[in-house]
């Protein structure tokens, strides 16, 4: 039988085991939904015990008290760049002052698939930032770090916090961990990550619908018109090889969002995630500033975008006043980040549609298993777009507001 290195259910396919391996005998296989889980060659196997003593399951991470910030980037190009206020590349930018790498989540088009990858300048930057709505591979970005520890070199990891947290346990009683001072961690406030399967569903039922091949594709965007407030940007902008782009008309209509905002596909041990709440693992941590009201920010910043920075540690307290010279900084008071933010609070709650999404995903197109299982939504969707047209969006929400109200008092 098999040595078992944590539970498959709790498993979040970091990889740290694979990477920690002397004998190089396990791998990552991918299962039937897409998501990867490591198997170990028994043949080659010598039962050293090193894929479990490095596995986060099998370890606790220390976790610190939070200080939240609301801030955003004073670079317009930044900001346009960015999938909210740019706090990424203002941390990023402290690392390469000091002639360090980064490494983030890179898109690769060609293959359609997004793995770890590190940068060595401020004008890659562009490689790694915006939001991919898909599980990353690390591959041997943990061994990498580990080399460039021991080389003294300042080195940052963006990533989801179990991800860093499998990197912290894989440097952990190393020569690297004494060297702890010099990495630095940036987690991104995670809803669940999806596999790269579902992903290329939804993309092969877009390019079968517009009978064309899909160029590029970006999970989130800024629109002209509405820029980043209340989460406007949050569909698919499609771009084809004849240069023609297709996004939905609106959020509520795009079926990836839909799929994903409902957590119907996401890895199993998200619904189980340990790493939430507002004591953090990393060192900081971003996220969109949902909530935030338009009198609590300067006029039009809403449009450009307002990122949430948690910063958790001393070691990146000290790297405040170098922020501040790139971004507008601002303490606030947790609750309204939280309010709207469920991961500081829970891990996603486990639909029931979750197994029928995938085994109707075998015989039906993305969208079609999408419309199936949410149809009362779309429809709701559809006489919601129509009562605006008619009365106008500052009416229709002056109305929902007097029906929740009359609700409420009922």
């Amino acid at each position: 039988m098999p040595k078992i290195i944590c539970s498959e259910i709790d498993c979040t396919g970091c990889g740290a085991c694979v990477q920690a391996c002397p004998k190089k005998c396990i791998k990552l296989i991918e299962n039937k939904e897409g998501f990867y889980y490591p198997s170990i060659d028994m043949e080659y196997c010598i039962e050293c015990g090193k894929c479990q003593k490095v596995c986060h399951i099998n370890n606790e991470v220390s976790k610190y008290n939070s200080s939240f910030y609301m801030c955003w980037n004073q670079s317009k190009e930044v900001l346009k760049n960015s999938s909210s206020g740019g706090a990424f590349t203002a941390i990023a930018k402290c690392i390469f002052d000091r002639n360090g790498v980064v490494f983030g989540a890179y898109q690769d088009f060609a293959s359609r698939n997004v793995y770890h990858m590190e940068i060595n300048s401020y004008d890659e930057l562009d490689k790694i930032r915006l939001s991919k709505y898909c599980q990353s591979s690390i591959n041997d970005t943990y061994m990498r770090i580990k080399g460039l520890l021991c080389s003294d070199t300042p080195t940052l990891f963006c990533g989801t916090a179990c991800q860093i947290a499998g990197l912290l346990c894989y440097l952990k009683n190393t020569a690297a961990d004494k060297k702890r001072d010099l990495l630095y961690t940036v987690d991104v406030l995670c809803h669940g990550v999806a596999s790269q399967k579902t992903v290329n569903a939804f993309l092969k039922c877009k390019e079968e619908k517009f009978g064309k091949k899909i160029d590029k594709y970006f999970f989130r965007v800024k629109m002209v018109d509405k820029g980043w407030k209340s989460g406007s940007g949050k569909k698919m902008r499609l771009i084809f090889d004849d240069g023609t782009e297709y996004m939905a008309p609106h959020s509520n209509k795009d079926t990836y969002s839909k799929g994903y905002n409902k957590s119907i596909f996401l890895r199993e041990s998200c619904y189980r995630c340990r790493y939430c709440g507002t004591d953090r693992i990393s060192d900081f941590t971003i996220a969109d500033y949902w909530g935030v009201s338009e009198d609590s920010v300067p006029t039009g910043q809403l449009q450009y975008g307002v990122s949430l920075m948690l910063i958790n540690t001393e070691k990146a307290r000290q790297l405040y006043s170098e922020l501040e010279l790139t971004m507008h900084i601002e303490s606030i008071i947790p609750d309204t980040a939280v309010a709207h933010n469920l991961a500081f609070t829970r891990p996603q709650t486990r639909p029931p549609e979750r197994d029928r999404f995938f085994q109707m995903l075998e015989k039906y197109s993305y969208d079609t298993v999408i419309f199936k299982l949410f149809r009362k939504d779309f429809i709701k969707a559809d006489i919601k777009q129509m009562v605006n047209k008619i009365v106008g969006d500052k009416l229709y929400s002056k109305l929902l507001g007097k029906c929740k109200n009359a609700i409420k008092r009922k």
